[in-house]
């Protein structure tokens, strides 16, 4: 059994899995019940990608500066899930169920859309 992981020069570089290492198919290497895994970096590699080792000027250039945009983009993925719970909570969707309101819902119209944002997609 192996742990998959993106590679590090990223501070959040994407999620991870668990896989058997015996099989002839994915179906088979298919770990029932495993964890979603996230693959974060908050030492070297991040400074030597993008500090001044890397993309002069760009952060992070310290570990602090890892850790407080890992900070902003959990902020950020709180307040989208925020959003997304308001949304489906929202009388408006629950209409969607009223077979008399179905002909009335509009899945374009700007208040059906539900808040997604693909970059925060795995926290």
């Amino acid at each position: 059994t192996a742990q998959i992981l993106p590679g590090s020069g990223n501070i959040m570089g994407g999620e991870g899995f668990i896989a058997k290492l015996r099989g002839r198919t994915v179906t088979d290497m298919y770990v029932a019940g495993s964890p979603r895994l996230l693959k974060m970096a908050c030492g070297e590699n991040p400074k030597r990608v993008y500090g001044e080792g890397g993309h002069i000027g760009t952060t992070p250039m310290s570990r602090m500066g890892t850790a407080w945009l890992m900070r902003e983009k959990f902020e950020q993925a709180a307040a989208l899930r925020d959003e997304q719970e308001l949304w489906c909570r929202s009388p408006v969707h629950d209409e969607v169920h009223d077979p008399a309101a179905a002909v009335e819902w509009d899945p374009h119209a700007e208040h059906s859309l539900f808040p997604h944002e693909l970059a925060l997609d795995s926290l």
